[in-house]
């Protein structure tokens, strides 16, 4: 049994409440600038709000600055679920990257129904998405009730990010457009982590490539 120290506590106790992290709306939102990081030698004990403990050594991405001492933090891969594992810990307690990523290439995974494919085309990438809703529901896989998203683009990285907008009608990748009714997507490099925010019209109903992505193992 881990017990808990008198500063853990004093700290939890004095620290904004994890409602103020919102992993979700901090991509969605305009200066979004996620960085990876590298979580440093722990001397109190931090729990995500998926009720995981963060470890000494842990990568993370920092989605937000919360105040002067807390930042908002996203562990990608480290549960099978639906939503990020995400929390607040101690600015202090984070070792930044700073430096911007710049290996786009690979197969990248969100929740389990979101898919991304990132190759080398030339000058450009080009960029394959596919999502699903449901289909980790039994139920719906036996009766269809499955919807579907998949988009395909070619585009360059600029500072770090790329963004663009579906005109589907034409085959056509777009500049971005975030008053566009097309499919708009903006995708980040964060250290070896992937960040992805659309504008909810690129598949069905509830489907979303939003979210944070892991390189797929090649395994």
């Amino acid at each position: 049994m881990r017990l808990i120290s008198a500063t853990s506590i004093l700290l939890l106790a004095t620290a904004p409440a994890f409602a103020d992290c919102d992993a979700y709306g901090d991509i969605r939102a305009p200066d979004f600038a996620p960085e990876a990081a590298t979580v440093s030698e722990l001397s109190t004990l931090v729990i995500l709000d998926s009720g995981m403990a963060l470890s000494s050594g842990d990568r993370v991405i920092v989605t937000s600055q919360l105040d002067d001492q807390f930042s908002c933090v996203v562990r990608p891969g480290s549960t099978s679920g639906y939503q990020p594992d995400s929390g607040m810990v101690l600015t202090t307690l984070l070792e930044p990257d700073n430096q911007r990523g710049d290996d786009w290439l690979g197969e990248w995974q969100g929740n389990p129904e979101q898919f991304l494919t990132i190759e080398q085309a030339e000058d450009i990438l080009d960029i394959s998405g596919n999502a699903t809703w449901g289909m980790s529901d039994p139920e719906r896989v036996e009766s269809g009730g499955i919807n579907v998203g998949e988009f395909v683009a070619s585009a360059r990285p600029k500072k770090g990010r790329i963004a663009f907008t579906l005109d589907y009608a034409e085959g056509q990748t777009l500049p971005y457009d975030p008053e566009s009714d097309s499919c708009s997507v903006r995708l980040w490099l964060a250290g070896e982590f992937l960040v992805a925010s659309d504008n909810d019209r690129c598949g069905g109903m509830n489907v979303t490539f939003t979210g944070y992505y892991s390189r797929k193992s090649t395994d």
